[in-house]
């Protein structure tokens, strides 16, 4: 059963109907199509476009299906690291699982007036108000106003405290590039995330760096200190940001278009456990006519045992909608939440989550190259490697050894080469079937996932390092490909 949905879901996904299941006839590439295919990769690295490991194996048959190019050379995976993040967290918790937040009460309540400290713990979820699932637009708000409404509370005498302990401290990994930490791809993750943990600012322009004004800001009111460094001109244009874990100065830095009314900069929401508990104060005082003496707080070292009264929960979507987004959207704070997810006490590191992930691929049967390393979960640190051996000796592990609910999740969250997410250019013009997840940065060039070709399923693993022309190195995985099935 366990092998059977993923030969029937490949199919029913590209809508190609059915087959034979299980077709007697052993994995065979030619011969001369295997030493044109490695022809094509050598010639490519002679040139200087990028160094290459490729993998490509049956799911269904043993290790002799495996063929590739430099199928055990360690390289920075970049994105594709969020298929082990995938494959980890939907093994731990399971696809249907839910993130939940709880509201306590810490004190007691008499005559309407809490005595003590309103307290929200973070599960780490990180869809909390997300742009990605627009139909949850601010659902935590009115579930925590609701149940503060619940018990008749009309003022508080006492904090705001968002306990963020789930996660340790350091939500912007050490390891990342200067240039990521503060962008809002870069954002740190932390036990309690909200608004992708990410902010967008507006300004208006005209021709000079005086003329820039911030006009508004998404989430509203998020209470930081802005170094602005940017400047302006008519003919170039291109910004980032810049700062430090948990600290609420941010730096901006570069150039803005000229004469505009409206340019959105988009950075990381620098202390989102903090602009929870402030946002909440706000909320309560304005919609619920809640008056709040006490002031925002929160706590990174709380005790594991909840403290107070429950008085309500939010759950987040199922983790398998979550993991959807998270690859068809290439969502880096949602792949680092799932990553330390998998520690199961507080104060989960990400020491710890690499620990907890390897002996996940353990119970798979997943052996990891000598030298393989994943530090994040999201493929953000350069210091990362895998091979296209271990992506693909994993792919291959969840087709033959993981519960069926699991199986369905992992391979739905994959989007269609040439037709979605962050795939949807990439063989756009191929008679190739693939589901695949996509990894790059500054010369980095990745692919893994499925393809489904003749009536079988393989998993295939497309690594470039180096990589000084992404288009040049793009065509070769999609010759190298092609030569090998498409003769």
């Amino acid at each position: 059963m366990k092998k059977r949905l993923l030969f029937l879901l490949l199919p029913l996904v590209w809508g190609m109907g059915g087959y034979a299941l299980g077709a007697s006839r052993s994995f065979v590439i030619d011969s001369l199509a295997l030493l044109r295919a490695d022809s094509l990769v050598r010639r490519s690295e002679a040139k200087g476009e990028g160094r290459y490991s490729f993998a490509l194996r049956d799911v269904t048959l043993g290790a002799s299906s495996a063929v590739g190019y430099e199928p055990k050379r360690l390289l920075t995976p970049a994105s594709v690291t969020k298929l082990f993040t995938s494959m980890a967290i939907l093994t731990k918790l399971g696809a249907d699982y839910a993130y939940a937040t709880d509201i306590r009460l810490e004190g007691h309540v008499q005559e309407g007036v809490l005595h003590g400290n309103l307290v929200i713990i973070g599960s780490g979820d990180p869809s909390i108000n997300s742009k990605y699932f627009t139909q949850d637009k601010e659902r935590w708000q009115r579930s925590l106003l609701q149940a503060v409404r619940s018990v008749g509370i009309h003022r508080i005498e006492g904090n705001i405290v968002v306990d963020a302990s789930r996660f340790d401290r350091v939500g912007i990994h050490p390891r990342w590039a200067s240039e990521d930490r503060g962008d809002y791809y870069g954002t740190g993750v932390f036990g309690f995330n909200l608004y992708d943990n990410w902010l967008d600012l507006f300004f208006s322009t005209g021709k000079t760096k005086e003329s820039i004004t911030l006009v508004d800001a998404y989430p509203p009111e998020p209470g930081i200190a802005l170094d602005n460094q940017l400047t302006v001109s008519c003919k170039t244009q291109g910004w980032e940001g810049d700062g430090k874990n948990l600290s609420e100065l941010r730096t901006l830095l570069g150039i803005l278009p000229c004469n505009k009314s409206r340019v959105r900069v988009a950075i990381d929401l620098p202390h989102p456990p903090l602009y929870a508990a402030r946002l909440i104060r706000r909320m309560l005082r304005e919609e619920g006519a809640i008056e709040v003496t006490g002031q925002a707080e929160v706590r990174f070292d709380a005790s594991t045992k909840p403290k107070g009264r429950l008085i309500g929960r939010y759950y987040s979507p199922p983790l398998r909608d979550l993991c959807r987004e998270m690859n068809y959207q290439s969502l880096n704070h949602y792949a680092e939440a799932f990553f330390k997810s998998l520690v199961p006490t507080v104060q989960a590191s990400y020491e710890e989550a690499w620990q907890a992930e390897q002996r996940i691929c353990r119970e798979l049967g997943i052996t990891l190259s000598s030298g393989a390393r994943l530090y994040d979960g999201s493929g953000l640190t350069r210091a990362n490697r895998l091979a296209a051996q271990d992506l693909v000796e994993m792919l291959v592990a969840i087709s033959n050894n993981a519960d069926v609910q699991m199986l369905d999740a992992f391979v739905s969250s994959i989007p269609r080469a040439g037709r979605e997410g962050t795939v949807r250019n990439f063989m756009k013009d191929s008679r190739l079937k693939l589901l695949l997840k996509s990894g790059s940065m500054s010369g980095v060039q990745t692919y893994a996932g499925y393809l489904y070709h003749g009536g079988r399923t393989y998993a295939v693993a497309l690594l470039a390092n180096g990589v000084a022309n992404r288009s040049a190195v793009r065509g070769v995985m999609q010759r190298y490909l092609e030569t090998l099935f498409l003769p």
